[in-house]
């Protein structure tokens, strides 16, 4: 998993700058699973013959992007 930070600084004055920055959370899309089924049961809770045990369940969240500005005076 890769999380990239980008940042630069403009001044409009001595005292005033703005700062735009984008956040890249997951940047290679990365879709890992994060949890596999340990108990494979019916809705009767029974065990289910025809369930996979260890077959992923949840992944990792994917790519996504946030973009923002702080405003320093």
């Amino acid at each position: 998993r890769l999380d990239l930070h980008l940042e630069t600084e403009i001044s409009f004055s001595a005292k005033v700058k703005l700062s735009p920055y984008m956040d890249v959370l997951n940047a290679y899309n990365d879709r890992s699973a994060t949890y596999s089924a340990e108990q494979i049961t019916d809705s009767g809770a029974s065990v289910n013959p025809a369930g996979y045990l260890d077959s992923p369940v949840t992944w990792q969240a994917g790519r996504s992007v946030r973009i923002g500005a702080k405003l320093r005076f």
